[in-house]
């Protein structure tokens, strides 16, 4: 996946992938419905404000507006550009920001399509544009941070920060700050108004090609091609919480609307969602269980996306053991009950152990968990022994065998939702 946005109700879940195909998830495990796009690489998807449209845009510079109930196009555009990068819809959903590799920033009439306003941005390329929160003004990150005042379907031209380094900006929820991060790693965050910077954030040690301001503007969420998400207290400049383990550099992060959640996609294509907590800033850690992993696969005769969930996915087939014991942990453990399935965890678990040889504490961990949840009590206490047997870390023992009392007196162990 290249690209994630979170549908106003907090439940569904689009993503843009490289195989010509955008995805809406139903993030409570049901297959996802797919809109075939019929362009690469689709950089952006952005919801309007009301939910009912879906806008997406990637290579040969293709806009496309989808009535996504009905999985139809209403109408598509196409812009000079070689290919689009970022959308943003205004605050009241009239109209639709564009920019990409081209030198114009594009704003579109919403309903039908039509090209209202342009402006020259400079060569290069751009890479993110966003609309402040009472809609008049529009930042454009790329070569340099470029803001516009939009007024009566004209765009004029605003202050610019004249720096490459920063190509990916998002503002605050109050419209008063922008968050930047780009090339060198370094994420900083800029009072509009003073045109002064507020704070610098430093611990990515790669680029960071994604910023997301929680709802409420207290937090910042970042994440990096150093296989990272890391969130930042945005009033102190505090970092919180470090996200690790991803299996590969990490593109987009984004906040659900009621804060409480995370989703970010790495370069593979895996989709991860993380529960937020703001007053716990050490969890997360270094964690490897999310809520749930999702991967973009590519169309197999008439087959979308499949979830990791499914028999006939690929990891099953092709031995992904840490795959599915993300998986496994999610169906065993999650504090959501609707995605609880004992039964299912264990099936995966099962073959992720065996993968592995039986040599993998963190799997049988994941196994004791599963015949915990689907009441195999009796199993679930020998994998959860057998995993203790083999942990030499005293921290993970402890952990362990908190679960294993759990077991022992027949009560499985659930994640907690803060």
């Amino acid at each position: 996946m290249v690209s994630l946005a979170w549908h106003p109700d907090g439940r569904r879940l689009a993503s843009g992938s490289q195989y010509s195909s955008a995805w809406i998830w139903d993030t409570i495990l049901q297959k996802p419905v797919t809109l075939k796009a019929d362009t690469n690489w689709l950089w952006a998807v952005a919801w309007n404000p009301a939910g009912t449209r879906l806008a997406t845009g990637g290579d040969e510079g293709l806009i496309r507006l989808w009535d996504v109930e009905n999985t139809a196009e209403v109408w598509r555009a196409k812009d000079p550009a070689r290919g689009i990068r970022s959308l943003a819809w205004s605050p009241d959903g009239v109209h639709l920001a564009s920019v990409g590799y081209n030198e114009q920033i594009r704003i579109w009439e919403a309903r039908t399509g039509s090209l209202v306003a342009t402006q020259t941005l400079g060569s290069g390329f751009w890479a993110s544009v966003g609309w402040s929160a009472d809609g008049k003004s529009i930042a454009v990150g790329g070569m340099g941070i470029h803001l516009f005042e939009f007024n009566d379907g004209k765009l004029v031209r605003g202050f610019l920060w004249e720096t490459e380094q920063l190509r990916f900006v998002a503002w605050g929820p109050d419209g008063a700050e922008l968050a930047a991060a780009g090339e060198d790693g370094t994420v900083r965050i800029l009072d509009v108004a003073r045109r002064k910077e507020i704070h610098t954030l430093l611990g990515h040690g790669a680029p960071v090609y994604s910023v997301a301001w929680s709802p409420d503007g207290s937090r910042l969420a970042t994440a990096g091609w150093d296989a990272t998400v890391r969130i930042w207290d945005a009033t102190s400049g505090a970092e919180l919480c470090l996200l690790a383990g991803f299996p590969a550099g990490v593109s987009v992060v984004t906040w659900s609307p009621d804060g409480r959640r995370l989703a970010s996609c790495d370069l593979e294509g895996d989709i991860f969602i993380h529960n937020s907590t703001p007053g716990s800033p050490n969890r997360g850690a270094s964690e490897s269980h999310h809520t749930w992993v999702a991967r973009s696969l590519p169309m197999l005769g008439n087959q979308p996306a499949k979830w990791y969930s499914l028999a006939e996915d690929r990891n099953m087939a092709t031995g992904d053991a840490d795959a599915l014991n993300r998986l496994a942990w999610t169906l065993a453990t999650s504090s959501l009950q609707d995605l609880r399935d004992g039964n299912g965890a264990t099936a995966i678990a099962t073959r992720a152990v065996e993968l592995t040889h039986r040599q993998n504490p963190n799997h049988l961990d994941t196994l004791g968990a599963a015949c915990a949840e689907a009441g195999v009590v009796e199993d679930a206490i020998r994998f959860q022994r057998e995993a203790i047997a083999l942990l030499q870390d005293e921290g993970k023992r402890r952990d362990f065998t908190r679960r294993l009392k759990l077991y022992q007196a027949n009560t499985p162990y659930h994640e907690r939702m803060d």
